[in-house]
């Protein structure tokens, strides 16, 4: 029985803690007072009461906090996994690691990967397919790089998570707004996120594509791609994401290129120990990416997965932070899934849906489905459900999920995000 610390979470990074719970093993969590990125939900309760031990910190984020709390946990009871599936900790908890030698990924690789100009910034100097960017913090900078740029160009700041504050800028005006908005809506953050976000932002310009995402493992320079995934993203928003699509609807030399960029992109940033998930735009073939994040997917994206490979990633993802690399090579898909969300683009009424209906046409290939059943008041951006859909292929399933969001538009009180 190995001591695994889980330090904080995301929503389904829980599984993760009752993956490694049924498993046999201890486990400490480290659980945040200032802001939880994972619901009081039912199951969630439920599973954090299985853990062996709670310790509860004023802030995961902050690096004196991680390093004490560690330290003294270690010297308590070692350490034999340490795991974290919260990007706003992620560098706290790579810098306490290395200095208690504790395995981690390597701090300095976490450093450049959060930042996403530095990022860049390496791609470049390994000669990796990249896309022209410049940094800035005040208006008149952002103005003068995006027109050197030329528009579109794509405004978001350089550390962030969630696509926050991520924008499609078309023009001067386009570029004012996000940018007062950014700086008006950082101020609601707590206080270790603000930082965060507050860094740089970054400029980039805009390219087209296929959005894809590669969920890539690495153990003693092992390399463990575990599946190219497909993204729905939103016609109104390209930077927001309806839902996902495993495998991706893309061809399968297509798919090959995205893992061999892939690892070329971890060597490079010197992603050495983990499961990390390299999102990437595909234009005819070439792979360019658009971050590269040090942590196992987030959203519902380990679920999906497992849907569609009948395999749990985070039995993976514990056996590589035990440095046990036996791992498959390979993970046969059982069934394609491709699943999106349902988004409010409004405030409002939302009304109930005959629900019958959308499972009658889909009955064959639904596998989640979930709706308000009852009038619910909600806000913009609100998720209020989702549907998972099946197909003869992956390219069937995609097609089908979107038929199912125009279908659920059209029943809709309140406009959707699409």
């Amino acid at each position: 029985m190995a001591h695994i610390v889980f330090f904080d979470t995301n929503e389904v990074g829980i599984d993760g803690i009752a993956t490694a719970k049924k498993q046999g093993h201890y486990v400490t969590f480290i659980e945040p007072e200032d802001h939880r990125r994972y619901s009081n939900s039912d199951y969630n309760k439920e599973t954090l009461k299985t853990v062996d031990n709670i310790i509860k910190v004023a802030s995961t984020s902050d690096f004196q906090i991680a390093f004490s709390t560690l330290e003294k946990l270690h010297k308590k009871k070692p350490i034999n996994a340490l795991i974290t599936t919260n990007e706003y900790c992620i560098e706290a908890v790579a810098e306490a690691a290395e200095r208690l030698k504790i395995p981690f990924t390597d701090k300095e690789a976490i450093r450049i990967s959060r930042r996403k100009h530095l990022c860049r910034q390496r791609l470049s100097e390994k000669k990796l397919a990249s896309v022209p960017y410049d940094i800035g913090n005040d208006l008149e900078e952002l103005i003068e790089i995006s027109e050197r740029l030329a528009y579109p160009v794509v405004f978001k700041p350089t550390s962030g998570a969630d696509s926050a504050f991520a924008q499609v800028i078309r023009n001067r005006l386009e570029l004012t707004t996000a940018y007062e908005s950014f700086k008006k809506g950082i101020l609601s953050l707590p206080a270790a996120w603000k930082d965060q976000f507050s860094r740089e932002i970054l400029i980039e310009k805009y390219i087209s594509g296929e959005l894809v995402s590669v969920e890539l493992g690495v153990i003693n320079k092992k390399f463990i791609p575990f599946m190219v995934s497909g993204r729905h993203r939103a016609q109104q928003d390209e930077t927001y994401e309806l839902g996902a699509t495993m495998p991706a609807p893309i061809s399968q030399n297509d798919r090959l290129k995205c893992i061999a960029y892939a690892i070329e992109v971890v060597k490079a940033l010197g992603l050495n120990f983990g499961i990390f998930h390299l999102e990437m735009i595909v234009d005819q073939g070439k792979p360019v990416l658009v971050e590269a994040n040090p942590r196992l997917m987030g959203a519902n994206m380990p679920r999906i997965f497992q849907e569609t490979t009948s395999v749990n990633i985070y039995e993976s993802l514990i056996k590589i932070h035990l440095n046990d690399e036996n791992i498959p090579s390979g993970f046969p898909v059982t069934r394609p899934i491709s699943a999106i969300r349902f988004g409010c683009n409004q405030d409002g009424t939302l009304l109930p849906i005959n629900k019958e209906k959308i499972i009658q046409k889909y009955k064959s290939s639904i596998v989640r489905f979930e709706y308000p059943n009852s009038e619910i008041e909600v806000k913009k951006l609100q998720v209020i459900g989702r549907i998972w859909l099946t197909g003869q292929n992956e390219f069937e399933a995609h097609a089908k999920a979107l038929e199912a969001l125009n279908d659920i538009m059209d029943m809709s009180s309140v406009d959707l995000i699409y």
